[in-house]
């Protein structure tokens, strides 16, 4: 079983270190979720610097982006073991293009929440 290494054992596989990395973003994100539930303060990844001060109700914005917020980092951790699965186990290009539209469309509801968010809590 070869998760980092091509076939010819020589390469670095980009696509399972890419798998990795958002598995990790992910679960940070279902973290960040719910300390943003328990004390009320975006992280700091969610929004810029400019726009953390600039916040008219946190707690709002905070119930409001939790749900998105944990439902996107459990998208990014799926898609990651997903991707590993099918790629590894799997070997099936649809599949992967299924859970890639899948994931893709997630991301997309989840920016347009956090743009909704801004627009309402953030002055």
């Amino acid at each position: 079983m070869q998760f980092f290494l091509t076939e010819d054992l020589g390469n670095f596989d980009v696509f399972s270190i890419v798998r990795i990395i958002l598995i990790v973003y992910g679960a940070y994100s279902v973290y960040t979720a719910k300390k943003m539930a328990q004390d009320g303060q975006p992280p700091q990844w969610l929004l810029s610097a400019q726009e953390l001060p600039r916040v008219k109700d946190t707690k709002g914005f905070c119930t409001f982006m939790m749900i998105p917020t944990m439902v996107f980092g459990f998208a990014c951790m799926g898609y990651g073991l997903l991707g590993m699965f099918v790629e590894y186990y799997l070997k099936n290009s649809k599949i992967q293009m299924i859970v890639l539209l899948a994931f893709l469309a997630v991301v997309i509801w989840f920016v347009t929440r956090l743009q909704k968010a801004k627009k309402d809590y953030i002055r």
